[in-house]
């Protein structure tokens, strides 16, 4: 049986970003709330997403397609994604969706080597 799913995102100020952490298997209904919440977020602002996937472990195609969709709501207002610690197969549909929407993605292999990038480490 998958572990239960948990996400959070927040709007990080100082650096005009949403960060999103997500935890276990992405069902649809967590998909729908989830992609809602970062519109909701973002209130018209313009931001970059930091998805820290590293304890993410698969999605439904709803939720994946939740995302999508909210990807498209926000056109010209997210100016890129930063995907941490997702395997090659995530990637690749990360990708994907980047391309279809648009929006400039890059990829980190975990949490170290995103934080030596971002500064924070």
């Amino acid at each position: 049986m998958d572990e239960p799913v948990s996400w959070s995102l927040e709007w990080n100020d100082a650096k005009s970003r949403i960060e999103l952490q997500i935890h276990g298997r992405l069902d649809a209904a967590t998909g729908v709330a989830s992609a809602d919440r970062l519109v909701e977020l973002a209130d018209g602002r313009p931001f970059t997403l930091v998805a820290d996937l590293t304890d993410m472990r698969g999605y439904d195609r709803e939720a994946r397609e939740a995302w999508q969709r909210a990807f498209t709501r926000m056109p010209g207002q997210m100016q890129g994604v930063t995907f941490v610690g997702l395997g090659p197969v995530f990637r690749m549909a990360a990708a994907t969706v980047c391309l279809a929407t648009r929006i400039k993605a890059e990829f980190h292999p975990d949490r170290e080597a995103w934080l030596l990038v971002d500064g924070a480490a």
